[in-house]
């Protein structure tokens, strides 16, 4: 069970960095012919209302890595949300030995070679100084029009 956490906090994302560093932790686990790694990371919230109030709120956060492990023409994935070494690495060793028992894909690709994509012009960090008696600050990401950034 995990420990409540403050409510005047915003609930944590996995940034960029993050993501690269858990990418590379878990390929460094990997010994198949191709391994992609895909990186899930966010929060919900809920709010529950009665009687024209609120009667319970609540959210949650999680991050979630598949890892994609092909051998030959043979591939399996296995999802995690346990992001500590051993856990990844058991994962990368389940999707490995699942790929070997596989059977053949006739219509199989490779994988893509290294990518170098431009930062993403779409999301902005703000933050924000709520008004609340602790004065909490949280950092939002949000998805905007690229026409209201290029405009």
């Amino acid at each position: 069970m995990s420990t409540p956490r403050s409510l005047l906090t915003a609930a944590r994302t996995l940034g960029r960095e993050e993501c690269e560093a858990l990418a590379k932790r878990a390929l460094s686990f990997a010994t198949a012919d191709q391994t992609r790694i895909t990186i899930n990371s966010g929060g919900r919230g809920n709010t529950r209302f009665a009687v024209n109030q609120v009667s319970t709120g609540g959210d949650n956060y999680d991050a979630t890595v598949a890892i994609r492990s092909t051998v030959g023409k043979r591939s399996a994935v296995v999802n995690t949300n346990k992001l500590d070494d051993a856990s990844l690495k058991a994962a990368v060793q389940l999707a490995e030995r699942l790929a070997k028992l596989s059977p053949e894909d006739p219509e199989a690709m490779p994988e893509l070679g290294p990518q170098t994509y431009l930062e993403g012009k779409g999301w902005v960090r703000s933050k924000r100084q709520d008004t609340g008696s602790k004065g909490g600050r949280s950092t939002t990401w949000c998805l905007v029009n690229p026409k209201v950034l290029s405009g």
